[in-house]
């Protein structure tokens, strides 16, 4: 697919830089490491994307309204969260039908997505608590030992995620909504990303 983008922008005369193709190509081939998180200002719940034998796999909707059923609604009974708002943003996955549906048995109205009862901003995929604090946190600190597995990429993840206390959950919590809200919800904020193992201290998201 890639080498059919790059012929086409050749046949109309666009400059590819070689450099910048092998690093594309090189990062396209790369395993993934896929982690989910749920978030709200008393903790954070989390889960990895395999299949039955421990293979890591991207994810897609069937996978991710079984994780919905068999992970995180009976991990969210563990929790005290009343009221729950649930938030997505638009990946498709997040926005079919059947995941709609799945949420709102759930949650009811309490769902704020796409095609949800209280849609989803457009243009406005980092709008939540993850995009704004916690990814970015997270990429500041799994790499500090330049990780070359993926296992060895998922055990700095995990203690990163578990050393995170309630009182910096809380605070960015509330610098987070005070701008959009007078209310104190117990709010649950839910997005998926990949993590790329690479051998450079470079992680990005999808």
């Amino acid at each position: 697919m890639i080498e059919q983008v790059v012929d086409l922008a050749r046949q109309i005369n666009l400059e590819v830089d070689n450099d910048d193709l092998q690093e594309l190509l090189d990062s396209s081939s790369q395993e993934k490491l896929t982690v989910w998180c749920a978030l709200w200002a008393g903790g954070i719940i989390g889960h990895f994307f395999k299949n039955d034998e421990g293979h890591n796999v991207t994810i897609n909707g069937d996978r991710y309204r079984a994780m919905i059923t068999n992970f995180f609604i009976p991990e969210l009974n563990n929790h005290d969260v009343q009221e729950l708002w649930f938030q997505q943003d638009g990946e498709t996955c997040h926005t079919a039908r059947a995941t709609i549906d799945l949420l709102k048995d759930t949650l009811g109205d309490r769902l704020i997505s796409r095609f949800g009862p209280v849609n989803w901003p457009p243009r406005s995929c980092n709008l939540t608590l993850l995009g704004y604090f916690l990814w970015g946190y997270v990429k500041s600190l799994v790499y500090a030992d330049k990780p070359q597995t993926l296992d060895h990429l998922e055990d700095n993840i995990r203690c990163v995620i578990a050393d995170i206390r309630p009182q910096m959950l809380e605070k960015s919590s509330k610098n987070w909504t005070s701008d959009w809200t007078t209310s104190e919800p117990a709010v649950t904020v839910i997005c998926q990303k990949s993590y790329l193992k690479s051998n450079a201290t470079r992680l990005s998201f999808e």
